[in-house]
């Protein structure tokens, strides 16, 4: 045997990964193979490299190679020397031309100051030139008034001014009113293009100003002292251009005859286009300097306000001071006056301004609605004014509430003069903007903000001094007439009458309804108030007042509340309700019934208005107030009248409970003889005979009688729907009541007794067949008692001993098994009672 070699190698490492075992042995010719082509391949390499022949070609080509990098080199290191001789000579070409560099560009710069200067001086010259010699503006003839129009700004190209370098200033195009060799017209609308050139110039050196830090204080006081002087320009042609555009405004409607209003045969032509022009004028002046920024956006249209001025000096005249008409006790003599003033104007408004205003694309404005607006102020002022001595009078003070409201009612209604809130805002026109309507940059300007358009009632806003003598007032005013409203002889009797009380389902007495007016009438008084604390002042100290106040009036009516006592008309029932009384009489019902109605009917209006967006409104006024002591989320959710629905759902349901107490006690009161005859239902045996199905005990007519005229009468006078709730309670309190007397009165059945009681039943059952189709279902006690005792008695005894799912077969629904063998312990056997 041959050892082993052990130590590790590379003959080692290749067979053992070439031979794995014994099937690989088979693989060692082929590598030995591969092992001698490998070592021939290495041999030939080797005897290459050994060959000088072989190698001198590259060592050659590595030589030049090598001088290349030398020669390279020392270009490199020449260029080098070049460039730094080139830096130098640039440094020093450099620090000779900068000076000169500098005052060149101080002298362009100089030049174009000088020219912008020239060119602003030279645009502020011909506005004022314009000014001084123009004619009337608005004087163009009919014919010539579209030409005319047409070198109004508003057509007149303005140059691009993002840069401060201005072309010079543009001559004046002659009128094109004027003819060839005449002195051209000059307008003072001609004016405008220069003034807005200017303003143009404005923006650009805004826009261009140099940074706060710059390092040429020279530079940045030159242009401050341009912009100051830029600036005064603008301000002294603004304000020369808008006076002398007034002043030819309100000489053109002294022509027209201003304030007095349209006639109807209409204005002359030529003066209607003498107002058009202008009034053109003095709005694209306006709006002009407005989207420049050049004066305030928040002040109201010039146009429009000179239309009101001469309006509100003859108001002030006749309504303020010692006039006779000034009286503090006749504040719908100004009302009127101003109701007057708009529909007497409204034509003009309508048919002149308003398109003038579409025309220009300011669709965002009403003209008429900025007329009553102006025509308001006027009003505030003589209404605050007149506020202490009307505050001295309390009466005075609600008559000037009361008239306030009506005209503030008449101009939502008939002018759709918008709230406090907003409503109705640009209802007289067309609010639907084209893509290039003129529009305010700032939203305090915009003809949507309902603080633009004041009421009249805001003058008992603007002091909580004032504002809480006008709410004392109101209280008072409203305990009054609720007082009135409970205590006439036929409050509680149907609003529509008792014949017409089916015209409306919920069948309202004459105090609910009268109550629910008189709060409607509250919510009108203050609903349109701008400030949302004072509506829910006057929701929690009037109307909270006034509904806890009619419950706790109808609580004194029924005997269960504090008070004077109750009325005449219901103190029957009262006497009745706690004295224990065998029964009511038709009357009594009745008022009781409209007591009932009267609580649901406002428990109904109380849920229609708390989703009012008013309520809602003042809901989550109150939830916000609740932040301070528990996280907003956990607030739940409801209407403000939450706490009042619950008390009048009480007291509606202590009455109803009151009134089923009284049928069910009288019927049972009449029908107790029925139960105490014991051979009522042990005296008929089956040799007797069986009597007729339809028969009924003569006991039990009556109190089937009576109950059948107490729920009739019920049901004339109480709601559908609360009648249907209360004949279902009233069933279910029968049938356990017959059950239980039954049950606890020791009386047993015979066959034929059992049969009779059963016929009873079914005739009670029966009686309630004109309100459900399946009456059974709200007696099933009772029909299951009956039908036990009705049963042969072996077949009784029998259903005693089986267990539950032979009842159901039975017709058994209601009772458990134990509660069947105690009835079934009830049946006697006929031959026992012989």
């Amino acid at each position: 045997h041959m050892s082993v070699p052990t130590h590790k190698g590379p003959w080692r490492d290749f067979l053992d990964v070439h031979i794995t075992n014994l099937a690989s042995l088979s693989q060692i010719p082929t590598l030995v193979d591969k092992l001698n082509s490998e070592q021939a391949s290495v041999g030939k390499k080797i005897r290459t490299f050994r060959d000088k022949n072989a190698v001198t070609p590259a060592v050659q080509a590595g030589k030049e190679l090598l001088d290349n990098v030398e020669t390279t080199e020392a270009s490199r290191r020449q260029l080098q020397l070049e460039l730094d001789q080139y830096r130098q000579s640039a440094t020093d070409m450099h620090n000779k031309l900068s000076p000169l560099a500098s005052r060149i560009k101080e002298l362009e710069e100089t030049k174009e100051y000088l020219t912008l200067l020239l060119s602003v001086r030279q645009l502020r010259d011909d506005a004022l030139s314009i000014l001084a010699s123009a004619q009337e503006d608005g004087l163009d003839p009919p014919a010539q008034s579209q030409s005319s129009s047409s070198s109004t700004p508003s057509s007149t190209p303005i140059a691009n001014t993002h840069s401060p370098k201005m072309p010079g200033p543009r001559p004046l195009s002659p009128s094109p009113s004027s003819l060839p060799g005449e002195v051209p017209l000059v307008r003072p609308h001609m004016a405008l293009p220069p003034l807005l050139r200017l303003i143009d110039i404005q923006h650009a050196l805004q826009k261009d100003a140099p940074p706060a830090n710059t390092n040429e204080p020279t530079t940045s006081h030159i242009l401050a002292n341009f912009r100051a002087q830029l600036d005064s320009y603008v301000r002294e042609v603004a304000d020369g251009l808008e006076a002398r555009l007034k002043a030819d405004y309100k000489k053109c409607l002294e022509a027209l005859g201003w304030p007095t209003p349209m006639p109807r045969a209409g204005y002359d032509e030529a003066l209607l286009n003498r107002f058009r022009n202008i009034f053109t004028h003095m709005l694209v002046l306006q709006l002009s300097l407005q989207n420049r920024g050049t004066i305030s956006s928040d002040g109201d249209l010039w146009v429009l306000s000179l239309l009101v001025q001469p309006l509100n000096m003859r108001f002030y005249f006749h309504f303020t001071g010692t006039q006779p008409t000034a009286r503090t006790d006749k504040p719908e003599w100004p009302l009127h006056h101003v109701k007057k003033s708009v529909q007497d104007h409204t034509p003009f408004l309508l048919t002149v301004v308003q398109p003038l205003l579409q025309k220009e694309r300011v669709v965002l404005y009403n003209a008429k609605m900025e007329f009553i607006r102006g025509i308001t102020q006027a009003v505030l002022v003589k209404f605050r004014g007149d506020l202490p001595s009307v505050l001295a009078s309390p009466g005075q003070l609600l008559h000037s509430i009361k008239e306030f409201l009506a005209f503030e009612k008449f101009m939502r209604a008939t002018h759709n003069y918008p709230t406090p809130l907003g409503d109705n805002i640009g209802a007289d026109i067309d609010m639907q903007a084209p893509d290039d309507a003129i529009m305010h940059d700032s939203p305090q300007g915009a003809f949507q903000e309902a603080g633009r358009f004041p009421s009249i009632m805001q003058v008992m806003e603007e002091n909580e001094n004032i504002f809480a003598k006008w709410i004392e007032a109101e209280i008072q005013l409203a305990s009054s007439s609720l007082h009135n409203i409970i205590t006439r002889d036929a409050a509680w009797t149907p609003y529509l009458g008792e014949t017409l009380a089916d015209v409306d389902a919920l069948k309202p007495t004459r105090a609910a309804h009268q109550t629910v007016d008189l709060l409607a009438a509250v919510t009108e008084r203050y609903r349109y108030l701008a400030h949302p604390e004072h509506k829910l002042a006057f929701f929690n100290e009037i109307q909270k007042y006034l509904i806890w106040q009619f419950h706790n009036n109808i609580q004194v009516l029924c005997g269960s509340g504090s008070g004077s006592g109750p009325s005449p008309s219901v103190r029957g029932l009262v006497s009745f309700a706690w004295s224990g009384s065998t029964g009511w009489d038709t009357d009594q019902i009745f008022h009781c019934c409209n007591l009932v109605n009267s609580i649901n009917y406002l428990i109904v209006v109380m849920r229609d208005w708390g989703d009012q967006l008013l309520f809602l409104d003042m809901f989550v006024l109150i939830r916000n107030r609740s932040k301070s002591t528990r996280h907003l989320d956990d607030a739940p959710l409801g209407t403000v009248f939450d706490e009042m629905l619950q008390g009048y759902k009480l007291l509606r349901k202590d009455l109803t409970t009151m009134m089923e107490e009284v049928v069910l006690t009288n019927f049972t009161a009449h029908a107790s003889q029925y139960f105490k005859r014991r051979k009522l239902w042990v005296g008929y045996s089956s040799q007797m005979g069986q009597p007729d199905e339809q028969d009924v005990s003569p006991e039990f007519c009556e109190p089937l009688l009576i109950l059948k005229d107490q729920l009739e009468t019920i049901q004339k006078y109480l709601t559908d729907k609360r009648f249907d709730k209360f004949w279902r309670s009233l069933a279910s309190r029968v049938d356990a009541h017959i059950y239980k007397q039954v049950m606890t009165s020791g009386h047993h059945f015979g066959s034929g007794g059992g049969a009779r009681f059963a016929r009873d039943m079914r005739a009670l059952r029966l009686l309630f067949r004109s309100y459900t189709s399946h009456p059974d279902s709200f007696f099933k006690a009772t029909k299951d008692l009956a039908t036990i005792v009705a049963m042969p008695n072996a077949d009784a005894q029998t259903l005693a001993q089986n267990k539950g799912a032979i009842l159901e077969n039975h017709g058994i629904h209601k009772l458990t098994l134990a509660q069947v063998a105690d009835v079934v312990a009830l049946r006697v056997e006929d031959d026992s009672l012989m």
